[in-house]
C-alpha cells in the first residue's frame, strides 16, 4: 500500500489543472482506478467535490468491459465506482452483481460499493428496495449483516421485509444485530421521509422496549452502544 503521494503522482495531480476538461477527466479517473494511497485518494478527488472535474465514464466502461472477473471485481472497489452516474453504476453493478460466481464475501464486498453509492444517491434507493429486502432473509450471514444496514437507506418495506428486519433485533450474531441498529438510527433520521408502516413500526412503545433492554443487557459492546444511539434519536423524535 501506497502511504504517501508520490512526486510523480502529486505532480500529475497538479499538472493535469492545465489538461483541457476531457483530458483532466481522464487522467484523474486514471489515478483513481489505479491509486491505493489514502493521500493521492484524496487529493484526485478534491476536483470531483468541487465540480471542476468529472469521472471519464466511458474510459471507466472501455476497462470494465475489457476486465476479466478479477479485474471487473477490483474496479468496483476503487474510488471511482461509487461516484458513478446512475445510469453507469447500475450498468456496471446489475452485471457484476448478478454472476453466479461470486462468492459470499466478494458479493458482500460489492453490496459495500452500492450502500457508498446510496449514501450519496439517496433518491436511487427504490431502484434497490426488492434487492435489498431479498437480502434480509438470505442464508448467508455476511449477506443478512450487511443488508441490515443497506436496509437504512430506505423509505419503506412491505410487511414481511419488516418482520425480516426487526427480527434482526434479536438475532443469535451480535453483528446482525448491531447492524440492524445502524440502519434503523438511519431511518429515524429522516422518520417524516418514511411511509407509514415504518413510522408506526418506529414510534411504537414495543420498539422503544426492545431497543432499550438492548441497551441495558445485551451482551456485546457495539450492540449497546448503537442501541444507546437509536434510543437518542427516538428521543429527539420524540421532542420534535
Amino acid at each position: 500500500m501506497i502511504s504517501q503521494m508520490t512526486p510523480l503522482a502529486r505532480f500529475l495531480v497538479d499538472a493535469s489543472s492545465a489538461l483541457p476538461g476531457a483530458k483532466r477527466n481522464t487522467v484523474l479517473t486514471t489515478l483513481l482506478l489505479t491509486c491505493e494511497g489514502a493521500k493521492l485518494i484524496v487529493a484526485c478527488l478534491q476536483p470531483f467535490r468541487h465540480a471542476t472535474a468529472r469521472i471519464d465514464e466511458k474510459l471507466v466502461l472501455a476497462l470494465y468491459r475489457v476486465c476479466d472477473r478479477g479485474g471487473k471485481l477490483a474496479l468496483a472497489q476503487t474510488a471511482v465506482f461509487q461516484r458513478l452516474t446512475p445510469p453507469v453504476f447500475r450498468k456496471i453493478f446489475d452485471e457484476l452483481y448478478g454472476r453466479a460466481d461470486l462468492t459470499s464475501a466478494e458479493r458482500n464486498a460489492v453490496l459495500w460499493e452500492l450502500e457508498g453509492f446510496l449514501f450519496a444517491n439517496p433518491r436511487q434507493a427504490p431502484r434497490y428496495e426488492r434487492l435489498v429486502a431479498g437480502l434480509l432473509k438470505s442464508p448467508q450471514l455476511t449477506l443478512r449483516v450487511r443488508a441490515a444496514s443497506l436496509v437504512g437507506r430506505l423509505n419503506r418495506l412491505d410487511a414481511s421485509s419488516l418482520t425480516s428486519f426487526a427480527r434482526g433485533l434479536r438475532s443469535r450474531s451480535p453483528h446482525v444485530r448491531s447492524n440492524t441498529l445502524v440502519g434503523l438510527w438511519r431511518m429515524l433520521e429522516r422518520f417524516d421521509r418514511l411511509d407509514p408502516r415504518l413510522r408506526d413500526f418506529l414510534s411504537s412503545p414495543a420498539f422503544r422496549k426492545d431497543i432499550s433492554r438492548m441497551r441495558q443487557s445485551d451482551p456485546d459492546e457495539d450492540v449497546r452502544h448503537n442501541a444507546r444511539y437509536v434510543l437518542h434519536a427516538l428521543g429527539r423524535l420524540k421532542r420534535a
